[in-house]
């Protein structure tokens, strides 16, 4: 939001409505989680999108919803992980990394191989967690 509200606040009609725009924006995603606990009391299996898309618009939706996030995270991993390996190296006083791109595309890699292993240890503990309920 930091980086978009100068960008909205300059198209013509909106100014000073842009923070009151991006709250109303930014206000529906903290129902989400809301939502999805009252879907998994309904059905256990409907906490993702996949199911939850599938169960309002049928499968073909769930299935494409399914890929187009698949997608979009392979796409977002390999562009975040390029900018995490530079700010990584800012970070730490190596800057002249930050301007090689051997050393770019390594930390990039490092960094996808962290995030992979986040997301992996918490799947597992989302499937411990399920099974003792």
């Amino acid at each position: 939001m930091a980086a978009t509200l100068g960008f909205i606040a300059a198209v013509k009609g909106v100014g000073v409505h842009a923070p009151r725009c991006c709250w109303w924006r930014s206000s529906r995603c903290c129902w989400s989680p809301r939502r999805y606990k009252y879907f998994n009391r309904a059905d256990s299996r409907r906490g993702n999108h996949l199911r939850l898309d599938d169960a309002r618009m049928g499968p073909m939706t769930g299935w494409l919803n399914g890929w187009a996030i698949f997608l979009a995270d392979l796409i977002g991993w390999a562009s975040l992980s390029d900018i995490a390996a530079i700010y990584t190296f800012k970070l730490f006083g190596f800057t002249e990394l930050g301007n090689s791109k051997a050393a770019i595309i390594i930390g990039a890699v490092v960094w996808i191989a962290v995030m992979t292993w986040i997301c992996y240890r918490g799947i597992e503990l989302s499937a411990a967690s399920s099974r003792r309920c």
